[in-house]
């Protein structure tokens, strides 16, 4: 009996290769982390957005104006 693993390499691949060429990672660290991200499922958002990265950069310059405290309220 033979075993096969149909895996397709995504952004999260991408992501690790690139930490390890950069040598933030150990080769260990990178191969648990490919290893890991088999079976990770990533959660849904948990707000339905039209622009998710505008939403983002948004807050992100509010975040620079203000305090996190005074944003989550």
């Amino acid at each position: 009996m033979s075993l096969q693993v149909k895996y397709t390499p995504g952004r999260k691949d991408a992501v690790i290769t690139r930490m390890y060429e950069d040598g933030y990672i150990t080769e260990n660290q990178a191969k648990q982390a490919f290893l890991e991200g088999i079976t990770y499922k990533f959660r849904k958002n948990k707000i339905d957005m039209l622009a998710p990265h505008f939403v983002q950069w948004v807050i992100e310059l509010l975040q620079k104006q203000y305090d996190t405290g005074t944003l989550l309220k």
